[in-house]
């Protein structure tokens, strides 16, 4: 089982959530070195990084980026945009199938024979998705668009 504080020492290496079924354990934490258990709901784990990260909860992250960005739909969430951990979700994050995806650690998207996603980690792993690679690719490009916007809000806030 991962604690909390550990899930906040290894986000930056951390490749995907994905719900787990199991009597205990609800999620599989997929990192660039291994794979951990936790009996916390993805969605669970997602708000907890956001409130250790930023002193924020992922409802007013949220709420943030709808309003800046205009982002309503599977909204990615930056996690840590300034060491591009972003969260991306697969679909609702209210519903049970819904993956999450960390930016840093995407290397690229293809699509297999049926046109789902087949998404290539940076450290040589690859997963297959529920959904298309098409959508795989826009929710990708909309988080990498999401961190560039911040990172210059935060240049030009430097100044």
């Amino acid at each position: 089982m991962l604690e909390i504080a550990k899930i906040h020492t290894i986000s930056n290496m951390i490749m995907m959530l994905l719900p787990h079924r199991d009597l205990f354990f609800r999620t599989q934490i997929y990192t660039t070195d291994e794979i951990f258990y936790s009996p916390k709901t993805p969605f669970e784990i997602i708000k907890e990084l956001i409130i250790s990260h930023n002193y924020s909860t992922y409802e007013g992250r949220r709420k943030a980026i709808v309003a800046k960005w205009k982002l309503y739909q599977n909204t990615p969430i930056p996690i840590d945009h300034r060491r591009f951990i972003c969260a991306i979700p697969t679909h609702s994050p209210h519903t049970w199938d819904c993956t999450w995806l960390f930016y840093k650690n995407i290397a690229y998207i293809e699509k297999d024979a049926n046109n789902r996603a087949i998404v290539y980690f940076c450290n040589g792993d690859s997963t297959t998705l529920s959904i298309s690679a098409y959508q795989m690719k826009l929710q990708w490009r909309k988080a990498g668009n999401l961190l560039a916007q911040m990172m210059l809000e935060d240049f030009h806030n430097d100044f």
